[in-house]
């Protein structure tokens, strides 16, 4: 429990700081109060998921100490801690963030994917997609587009469920290896360069997925949406698995 508690006030420490960040551009930029407050949601589900992963490496040396035969009990403390933080930004994402954007942007048009809940979203999702299937023969962009819109919104709140498990484990995994870095200096460099590489990463994933696919398909592409969990689960099996493999020869 102490090890979990640790991790949790990690992430709270690093989504404080990130939601300051997050705010303060588009004030600075010019934007007023009255329409950063509806993004706070948004931005507080974000920083969740980008916590996690210096929150992994500050606890890194629990889950897997440097000297000793290995224990399974951290590593599922950290998972449980990180399969609330999913939670956490499931519930962010898909409840208390389109209830926010109701109450505050009512400039918005009803049908905005932004203002609907999760159900919601899956409801219009669904409705659309027997719409695109009723039109006939053939296949379009406009008559699948706004189908695949509504799919990716929402594979895309449930895929950002999965992202802070993945980021956390992604934190553990990057401090594990990083111990034998022959300075302190580099393995600090390959903590910031993995996480930019993961910001960067979620982006192009995400935006490309987007605007390459789901607004240019001509057929359902429903599959879209999970594109921006390819990157953290290949690199959990990459890292995750030789690291299985070197504690298990330890541990023998």
């Amino acid at each position: 429990m102490q090890l979990v508690l640790r991790f949790w006030i990690r992430v709270a420490l690093w989504t404080a700081g990130l939601v300051v960040v997050f705010t303060a551009i588009p004030l600075i930029a010019g934007m007023g109060l009255g329409n950063a407050i509806p993004r706070l949601a948004v931005w507080g589900g974000l920083a969740l998921v980008l916590a996690a992963f210096p929150a992994g490496i500050a606890v890194a040396k629990d889950v897997f100490p440097e000297t000793g035969r290995p224990s399974l009990g951290p590593s599922v403390a950290v998972s449980l801690g990180a399969l609330a933080l999913s939670l956490a930004v499931l519930v962010l994402g898909g409840w208390v963030g389109p209830t926010l954007v109701k109450e505050w942007a009512a400039d918005l048009p009803t049908h905005e994917p932004a203002m609907m809940t999760l159900p919601e979203l899956r409801a219009e999702a669904a409705s659309a997609v027997r719409q695109a299937e009723a039109a006939g023969e053939g296949y379009s962009v406009s008559r699948w587009q706004r189908a695949n819109t509504l799919v990716w919104q929402y594979v895309r709140r449930l895929a950002g469920g999965a992202q802070p498990f993945l980021f956390a484990w992604l934190g553990v995994l990057t401090a594990f290896w990083a111990r034998w870095s022959p300075r302190p200096e580099i393995a600090q460099a390959q903590y910031w360069l993995m996480g930019l590489f993961l910001v960067v990463s979620t982006y192009l994933a995400g935006e490309n997925s987007y605007e390459l696919i789901a607004l240019q398909a001509a057929g359902p592409a429903f599959f879209a949406g999970w594109f921006v969990l390819m990157v953290p689960t290949l690199l959990v099996i990459g890292l995750g698995w030789p690291a299985v493999v070197a504690l298990w020869q330890r541990r023998a």
